[in-house]
């Protein structure tokens, strides 16, 4: 069985939009595949509290209601391995052995719970923005670590600085 979220503009072989249909569970013929699949859909709140209609087919007929209640399941899991790529470094992913998939996989799932964590226990607004959290996680488990990085940044900037007249120098204060 296959189950795919699809979108909204996609269109039956007669040309009528997805978006025309009235009845869940219904055999249709989609635009660019062979055989038919079952149609559903349910609708998804967003942050700002509107609802929006996501279509779910499956090549297999199935009860609308079970195709309905798979593409919510579904479309939670694709949202974090999303946040997991792109927030957590798994689209820099380059691990060739089993050993090191497990690895990089393991520190991932940490850093994102780390981050999730520290967001429950903030008070950042209702919106969580992930890349927010992160630094915010950094900054509070690895404060040494984001100083290190901004003076690098610092150095790194420093030719550029003095050719507009800007001199910065860094001493440290022992405390």
């Amino acid at each position: 069985m296959l189950l795919l979220v699809l979108e909204v503009n996609s269109k039956l072989v007669n040309g009528y939009p997805v978006k025309l249909l009235h009845h869940r569970g219904q055999q249709v013929r989609l635009v660019g595949l062979d055989f038919p699949v079952t149609l559903s859909w349910y609708y998804f709140k967003r942050d700002n509290g509107k609802f929006v209609k996501r279509y779910v087919i499956s090549t297999q007929p199935l009860k609308a209601s079970t195709i309905s209640w798979w593409g919510k399941r579904r479309w939670k899991i694709e949202g974090w391995f999303k946040t997991a790529k792109h927030r957590f470094g798994l689209d820099r992913f380059g691990q060739g052995t089993l050993l090191g998939i497990y690895r990089w996989l393991a520190l991932s799932i940490t850093a994102y719970l780390l981050a999730y964590w520290t967001y429950l226990s903030s008070c950042l607004p209702d919106s969580l923005d992930w890349g927010q959290a992160a630094f915010l996680a950094l900054s509070t488990f690895l404060p040494h670590l984001v100083l290190s990085l901004l003076l690098l940044d610092i150095e790194r900037l420093r030719p550029l600085a003095l050719s507009h007249g800007i001199d910065i120098t860094i001493s440290r204060c022992k405390i």
